[in-house]
């Protein structure tokens, strides 16, 4: 059992029912005892055990009812039936140039270690046609536009649309793109909104924070233009922001309010994956980090009872997994349904291994090597000496990949546990966001019915 507490609410999470529910004191007594009992309902070590910790006779003995009552409990059903193996994302390496020079990037500020280079047409293309060959044959599929920053090379990006269409009419595509935001135009705007495009924006907070981490390459901060072209286009386009959370840049409450006002209607934090000590996030930044979760939580449910969409979707993301009862078994498609192409036709899991030759997996023009799913697809939670114990495995399924990896192969556990942590507190803010919405809800519904 995995307790833990947000404010001054106190959950415990059964990872073999995988039930959460609220408890007190003396529920959290009690279950503790149960459980190093080996989930036995023994009377005389209960009643023993609880009145040396100082509860009466009456209490102890409405303990014992709910642990009658729990052990009646069912587990939930969860989904377990394996996801089709069988691909439906690209990621398009349109651009492996970049006009920042920020810090960390582990894309070696854009050209991944080596010289600026844009990707062709006939790359674009026949990884289209790659994704369209190797999917299911009834399923929506996903192109990814990446960089580097890909609105170097945007005239590729807009053929690439039109050629999926024109040369796959009865299939369904979805068109993303992750950029830094200084080279929007209106052109490039109104074609997101013809093609139905997702647009996400990588920021490093706000104002000179970002600014100390993102520069130009020429020179000068580059928040003022996307804090500009943010605000100028999205009355009438749904940007999305995407935060990294460093030791530098970890108030999420500063950075999310004026995320908001900028315009942006959908708003993330992911924690840098980084072994630098300047920046990779250390226990006192997660505290804080928490304390953020917690206030934003807040507003998120302010929302939802209030019938709006809520802003910040690292949480929705959250909530939505544990409401989808399914079981994660990995912690993402990356190499499994979801592949990087370079501008050389390159192919890797993701971009996180783009240059790391042992995951290599071939050229889209040249051949890929289909064992090499085979190889992603069993590296599965299981394998991971780290999450033997942990209470959130079915549900991160071990988390991303590459952040247990290195050149030689896949590692039995994570390099970069701070972002282990993270998901964790995203989790208990998820279970408590829905303890208090169902609530929420049946209050209303009491109110109403008082009402009528």
């Amino acid at each position: 059992m995995h307790f833990f507490s947000v404010s001054d609410r106190r959950y415990c999470f059964d990872e073999v029912t995988r039930n959460c529910f609220q408890v007190d004191q003396a529920s959290e007594d009690a279950l503790r005892i149960f459980e190093a009992s080996g989930r036995t309902v023994n009377s005389k070590l209960l009643t023993k055990s609880l009145a040396a910790k100082g509860y009466d006779q009456t209490t102890i003995a409405e303990l014992e009812d709910d642990i009658d009552e729990y052990q009646r409990l069912s587990e939930r059903t969860f989904l377990t039936k394996d996801t089709p193996r069988k691909l439906r994302s690209i990621e398009l390496h349109v651009s492996h140039a970049c006009n920042l020079g920020c810090s960390y990037c582990f894309a070696g500020k854009g050209d991944y270690g080596t010289s600026p280079l844009l990707m062709t047409d006939e790359i674009a293309f026949k990884a289209v046609d790659y994704l369209v060959a190797s999917s299911s044959e009834n399923e929506t599929l996903a192109i990814v536009f990446f960089g580097g920053e890909p609105m170097i090379n945007e005239p590729l990006i807009w053929k690439t649309v039109d050629y999926s269409k024109r040369i796959y009419p009865n299939r369904n595509f979805t068109y993303s793109i992750t950029t830094n935001g200084t080279l929007l135009n209106d052109t490039a705007v109104n074609s997101f909104k013809e093609h139905g495009f997702s647009v996400l924006i990588s920021l490093d907070g706000t104002g000179c924070k970002h600014d100390a981490s993102r520069p130009y390459k020429t020179g000068g901060g580059s928040f003022s233009d996307i804090d500009k072209n943010v605000r100028r286009f999205s009355e009438s386009f749904p940007f999305g922001a995407r935060a990294t959370l460093t030791n530098n840049n970890r108030n999420l409450v500063e950075d999310y309010l004026q995320f908001k006002e900028m315009g942006f209607r959908r708003i993330y934090f992911s924690p840098v994956s980084s072994f630098d000590e300047n920046i990779k996030l250390d226990e006192h930044s997660l505290n804080k980090i928490r304390a953020g979760l917690i206030d934003l939580a807040d507003q998120y449910l302010k929302q939802i009872d209030q019938g709006e969409k809520p802003l910040f979707r690292t949480l929705k993301t959250a909530v939505d997994l544990i409401m989808s009862n399914r079981i994660a078994f990995v912690g993402c498609g990356a190499g499994r349904r979801f592949i990087s192409v370079t501008p050389e036709g390159d192919v890797y899991p993701c971009h996180r291994f783009v240059g790391m030759m042992r995951f290599k997996m071939g050229n889209i023009v040249t051949g890929i090597d289909e064992t090499r799913y085979i190889e992603n697809w069993s590296q599965g939670v299981e394998k991971r000496i780290d999450c033997t114990d942990c209470w959130a495995r079915s549900f991160c399924g071990g988390g991303c990949s590459w952040e247990a990896a290195d050149e030689h192969g896949y590692l039995p556990k994570s390099l970069h546990p701070a972002s282990c942590e993270y998901r964790k507190m995203c989790y208990e803010m998820a279970f408590d966001l829905i303890s208090r919405h169902s609530s929420s809800q049946e209050k209303n519904q009491r109110e109403a019915t008082v009402s009528e």
